[in-house]
């Protein structure tokens, strides 16, 4: 070998030693690598839920009718001025005014007004009696007579007095009371009709025969024919007898 590589070969392997130390150096006191964060995924937070508030259905059909007023008390029989929708009559009622219905009778319709209380009911009936001066017999009061017994079978009523009356100069009436027997009590019926014309009009207090007599004057007194009602002229009787 050269005489000059040996030493050479030496030199160079000390060179390396300390390059390589030299590396080893630095990477000790190098600083330690940046912590990298670690990433971090936020999941949207859905707002809480919030049900849907629905209106409650109506209880009341809108289309429907409306539900009547309630009744008065039972004591309260402050006069309550009505006019039939026809204008022939007005009366008071107590406490209110009248329920409405009309029904059939064979071949009649009846027109019924009514406010009930306690152990009596307040009453108007109106309807066609038929009545035609020319062509039936006997007069209008006969006619009358007639109708006013047909309506004391019809509610198996037994008169125990009655009298001859008259609205004015020109319409008979008759004033009357009668017993009849509902639920097993006796009852009484204390009531004026009248025939106008043809249309018969009948105002009415049935009940318990105490406490009706007492309340019965008040409504009877306040029913008044209209002018409207009376147009028509009295009949002209004739001889004969009622059909």
């Amino acid at each position: 070998m050269d005489k000059f590589a040996l030493p050479l070969v030496v030199l160079l392997g000390i060179g390396a030693y300390f390059l390589v130390g030299e590396q080893f150096r630095k990477l000790r006191e190098a600083p330690p690598p940046a912590q990298m964060n670690p990433v971090v995924i936020q999941t949207p937070q859905m707002p809480p839920f919030q049900p849907i508030k629905l209106e409650p259905f109506p209880t009341v059909n809108p289309f429907a009718k409306q539900a009547p007023s309630p009744e008065p008390a039972a004591n309260d029989f402050t006069p309550i001025s009505f006019d039939d929708p026809n204008k022939k009559f007005r009366v008071s009622f107590p406490g209110r005014k009248p329920t409405r219905v009309s029904f059939p009778i064979i071949k009649v319709v009846i027109t019924r007004y009514t406010v009930p209380k306690p152990n009596m009911m307040f009453e108007i009936d109106e309807y066609d009696s038929g009545w035609d001066a020319a062509k039936r017999r006997g007069t209008a009061r006969d006619w009358l007579t007639k109708c006013y017994k047909n309506q004391l079978e019809g509610m198996h009523a037994s008169e125990t007095t009655s009298k001859e009356i008259m609205f004015g100069e020109m319409i008979p009436g008759i004033e009357f009371e009668a017993l009849y027997v509902k639920d097993e009590k006796t009852q009484v019926w204390i009531g004026r009709t009248y025939l106008v014309g043809s249309q018969l009009y009948s105002a009415s207090v049935y009940g318990d025969p105490g406490i009706a007599a007492f309340r019965a004057p008040a409504f009877l007194d306040s029913f008044d024919l209209a002018p409207k009602a009376t147009k028509p002229t009295p009949p002209q009787p004739t001889k004969g007898n009622i059909d």
